[in-house]
């Protein structure tokens, strides 16, 4: 057995020999990466940071020796010292941490866009993964020439320091992965809980983060809006407004995100709606009859619904960046890996795509269950897909679905029967194949519309239950209770049955809490006439009865006796007056005008007659005067007689 000697333990490598790896970038690439140091791209991370400042201190002094590329080399390192050190996030203080010069110097590097700020992510991780590796090769090469020579007991140290130091290399390597994807992690340990609170706060306080709608209510159920990376549902019965409803949250998201700050600078925000049950017309009739009320296109020239579009904001400039696409597949043409191919050509088109509307859930295949014949298990994966979709592409996913059959027979029932609070009736049990579909979405909301009467006018309402909401809601206006209420009801527009009324920015909240409450809501309640107690319009335009709690049925019965003697007192004393009976206390129940219309009437003609048997019966018509003295308090036809005659 050959043992190795004293002098063959002497290492033959100096492990510092590959301190530096040697690698050569021209200017080309040194001003990317100064473009990179500036960007206000939200895709880059501070791992990104991290790894630039890790390779640019392994690059040879000695190959930067020229003025261009050494200039540009401290351009990185003064930025690297703002963005890691001073933890500055603004593109003009680092400027002005960099250069002194701020605004002026910001024209010379340009935004980057996501692909370039992958490719920069990309060529880094690259040279330091070989880095490391290069960086060990001289102590590989002593603990391999160790291990070869070494005495026989003690191999496994040596394979074991092997071992380790590849290990090293690995875990180096892992560490500079920067995930644009989310498969990230978080720890307490080391540098990654630096960078991922870091990461994790500027991603959560993002304008980019939350696309708020124009109605404060559903602001305040979306927990401030809706969220970069969630899926959510509005689930209500066939044909009761689903897509009305997401085209206009479409052009809510247009109009009140004009702030938005997109995380690729270079491309424009953009809303898709794909659409697999209405056509791209069909959709643009809506939308055009959202913002300019009921109307035939007929009526216009191209001309007209331009210039009806653009003042109503239907437009791109810089005060409203936001653009709206539609797109439409036929029914099951297509599987949700569409949505990938959709981004990626609106990418390509200048677009970055900011929010998703898939009009709905059940039209579309499941990429990996496409074949499935449970309808159940088919539902449950494309909703599972659409929240891969949310979270890789860091955009809010907003569809629909309906209710089971179950769900449908109470809404319908409902309805016929005049209730109100329709929507408080419905749960998750009546999502159509509930189970799978209720645990991959991050909210899902029951919406049904509503009547109300209102002085003789007939107001339309759109209810709307939270039947889930993951993580809860937060309130966002300091003027709601703390906690908001989980069902509540927005008006749609007086003069237009298909747009909801936005309250957002007015300071005027306009949703209600329920659509029967005679002490808050006193608007929205039929006043009692008479003997009735109320009523509503059903969607037929059919006036019915409510349905009532029996303490409310008993409020109503007292009210409505008070009110039934009231009236009855009145018509007594009205007609005590009409023929001369009064007290001076039934004077004083009416105003002048009210008695001197009483008396407008002329008098009877003496042929008058008054037949009391089977006949009918033509009453006289009374003149009196109310100086008249003596009136008695009791009222028989003999007195009626004389005073006829």
């Amino acid at each position: 057995m050959r043992v190795k000697n004293s002098e063959v333990f002497k290492h033959q490598f100096d492990e510092d020999a590959n301190r530096y790896n040697n690698i050569r970038f021209d200017s080309t690439v040194l001003d990317m990466m100064c473009r990179y140091m500036v960007s206000e791209n939200s895709i880059i991370k501070r791992r990104g940071y991290s790894n630039i400042r890790e390779f640019i201190n392994a690059l040879n002094p000695d190959d930067y020796r020229d003025e261009v590329r050494q200039s540009k080399l401290d351009f990185i390192r003064r930025a690297l010292d703002a963005r890691l050190n001073f933890n500055i996030a603004d593109r003009k203080a680092t400027l002005c941490h960099i250069t002194g010069l701020g605004d002026q110097s910001a024209n010379a590097y340009p935004e980057l866009s996501n692909d370039e700020v992958i490719w920069i992510d990309t060529i880094i991780q690259k040279g330091l993964t070989f880095t490391y590796v290069y960086s060990r090769i001289p102590r590989m090469k002593n603990l391999i020439s160790d291990l070869e020579h070494c005495d026989p007991t003690r191999r496994d140290e040596y394979a074991m320091g092997l071992i380790n130091c590849m290990e090293g290399i690995i875990a180096d390597h892992r560490q500079s992965i920067i995930e644009h994807e989310e498969e990230e992690y978080f720890s307490l340990v080391g540098d990654q809980r630096m960078r991922s609170v870091t990461d994790y706060y500027n991603t959560l306080t993002s304008r980019s983060n939350k696309l708020r709608t124009g109605i404060y209510a559903l602001n305040d159920l979306l927990g401030g809006g809706f969220e970069c990376g969630r899926v959510y549902s509005f689930c209500a019965v066939p044909s009761d407004g689903k897509s009305l409803t997401i085209v206009d949250l479409a052009l809510q998201i247009k109009k009140y995100n004009a702030d938005y700050i997109s995380k690729d600078k270079t491309k424009i925000p953009t809303i898709c709606i794909l659409t697999m049950e209405n056509a791209c017309r069909e959709t643009f009739e809506r939308i055009f009859k959202m913002l300019n009320g009921p109307c035939d296109l007929s009526n216009y020239t191209i001309e007209q619904i331009m210039d009806i579009l653009s003042n109503k904001g239907l437009v791109v400039n810089p005060e409203n960046p936001i653009n709206i696409v539609v797109k439409y597949k036929p029914n099951m043409s297509v599987s949700t890996s569409y949505y990938y191919d959709l981004y990626d050509e609106l990418s390509m088109c200048g677009m970055e795509m900011i929010c998703m509307i898939h009009d709905y859930t059940k039209r579309i295949k499941s990429q990996f269950n496409e074949f499935n014949a449970d309808e159940r298990l088919r539902l449950g994966a494309v909703v599972n897909e659409d929240k891969a979709f949310a979270l890789a592409k860091q955009i809010p996913f907003i569809t629909v679905a309906q209710f089971n059959r179950e769900g449908i027979k109470v809404v319908e029932e409902a309805r016929a029967n005049g209730d109100f609070n329709i929507v408080a009736k419905l749960l998750r049990s009546h999502i159509g194949e509930s189970t799978l579909i209720i645990e991959n979405l991050d909210g899902a909301y029951a919406i049904a519309y509503e009547y109300s009467q209102m002085n003789g006018e007939t107001r339309k309402w759109l209810g709307i239950k939270d039947l889930k909401s993951r993580g809860g809601s937060q309130v966002v206006d300091p003027n709601v209770p703390e906690k908001p209420v989980d069902t509540f009801y927005i008006p749609y527009l007086a003069n237009n049955n298909i747009k909801l009324q936005e309250d957002y920015g007015t300071g005027v909240r306009m949703e209600l809490n329920t659509m029967y409450n005679p002490d808050e809501n006193k608007m929205h309640m039929c006043a009692f006439d008479g003997e009735e107690k109320g009523y509503t319009i059903n969607q037929y335009g059919k006036k019915v009865p409510k349905k009532l709690s029996k303490e409310m049925r008993d409020e109503l019965a007292w009210q409505s006796e008070l009110a039934y003697d009231k009236l009855k007192a009145d018509e007594n004393r009205r007609f005590r007056i009409e023929h001369g009976f009064a007290t001076p206390e039934d004077f004083s129940m009416f105003s002048d005008e009210e008695i001197a219309q009483m008396h407008l009437t002329p008098p009877v003609e003496e042929d008058s007659a008054v037949v009391i048997n089977d006949a009918p019966v033509e009453e006289p018509h009374v003149s009196i005067s109310i100086e008249e003295p003596v009136i008695p308090k009791c009222l028989n036809i003999m007195d009626m007689f004389r005073r006829v005659g």
